[in-house]
């Protein structure tokens, strides 16, 4: 039998998100918009409208679809990282996860970690229990990362190889590759060890009291991973993911180089696209508005690009890879999942 005070606390929250609900998504929609105007004032307004004002239509539609396949992609890697800890999530669902997720980490300075963390608690929403969610969350998220990576190296090494760019690039790059492939393996080895996966649970429990209340169900529902660990194939799934969630990307980004009559180099695009994702987790603007924009035009202009070409490109990219799937996210944002809709064996 239920307690009255919590039923009527429900009802009174229930009420609360009925009635507030039309105006905290007016101020989600603008808390974001406002963010992204940042990177247009720092631009100029007058060059982000020229930038669409000579934009070729039929390369630029191309790229806003490719980046529709991109959002649908980025769900079917945490998709597929669920499968891989012995979980099933479908694609809406997915999309219920990754798009707030991505609303909340290219909005705050740093955001990554926010979104990840958003990621785990809607996840635990849709019934996964902390530490497998947590472990979830790890594999997509540093799987993709380390493809970024690589894609980027490979940009940096076609842009060496060309006289482009000094060795130094090349010798910054590839240490933040190594360690990216040095996380994923952790998170591999914590996983497919049962003291290892005691160990994470006993360092989550560490961090709040109310956390080591639930140390022995956690520690429980964790075994199910370590003892039945993330195949290969599973492994390969979530890279094979993400691998087309960034070609699509990148893809995109090529197809703007051709609305403004340009054509794109293989090291640009590696190179811009690279520099966008991980400079995007440094903590200096809200999703690196501005700080992104300046890093990307400076590695086109750096290839051989002209200033105002670089800019043009670059806002236009940014507006269809980031602030638009960034709004497209707030509603999701504002109005989780559904509590254990049963997707939990």
């Amino acid at each position: 039998m239920s307690d009255p005070g919590e039923s009527s606390e429900a009802n009174a929250v229930e009420a609360g998100n009925g009635h507030g609900g039309r105006s905290r998504w007016v101020v989600g929609i603008l808390a974001v918009v406002a963010v992204y105007a940042v990177g247009v004032v720092v631009l100029g307004v007058e060059e982000a409208l020229g930038a669409f004002r000579g934009a070729s239509l039929a390369p630029l539609t191309g790229a806003l679809l490719m980046q529709v396949l991109a959002v649908v992609f980025w769900s079917r890697v945490y998709t597929s990282s669920a499968h891989a800890t012995g979980r099933r999530v479908g694609l809406w669902d997915g999309l219920r996860v990754t798009m707030p997720a991505f609303t909340l980490s290219h909005t705050l300075p740093g955001g990554g970690w926010a979104g990840n963390a958003l990621a785990v608690q809607r996840l635990t929403m849709l019934g996964m229990d902390g530490p497998v969610a947590l472990a979830a969350v790890a594999l997509a998220s540093s799987i993709s990362m380390t493809v970024v990576a690589a894609l980027g190296v490979t940009g940096i090494a076609a842009a060496f190889i060309a006289g482009d760019l000094p060795r130094s690039a090349l010798l910054i790059a590839l240490p933040v590759l190594v360690v990216l492939v040095l996380v994923v393996v952790t998170v591999i080895a914590v996983l497919r060890s049962p003291a290892g996966g005691d160990r994470v649970v006993r360092a989550i429990a560490r961090v709040h009291p109310r956390l080591r209340r639930r140390v022995d169900d956690w520690r429980h529902s964790l075994r199910h991973v370590t003892h039945d660990p993330p195949s290969n194939r599973r492994l390969l799934a979530i890279a094979r993911w993400a691998l087309l969630k960034w070609t699509a990307d990148i893809v995109a980004l090529a197809l703007i180089f051709f609305s403004v009559h340009q054509v794109p180099r293989v090291s640009a695009l590696l190179l811009g696209f690279g520099a966008t994702q991980l400079a995007t987790a440094i903590p200096i603007t809200p999703g690196g508005a501005g700080f992104v924009e300046g890093g990307m035009v400076g590695a086109f202009v750096v290839l051989g690009y002209s200033g105002s070409t670089s800019a043009s490109i670059v806002v236009l990219y940014r507006v269809l890879e980031t602030w638009l799937p960034a709004l497209a996210g707030v509603p999701l944002l504002l109005r989780g999942p559904a509590a254990d809709d049963g997707h939990a064996p």
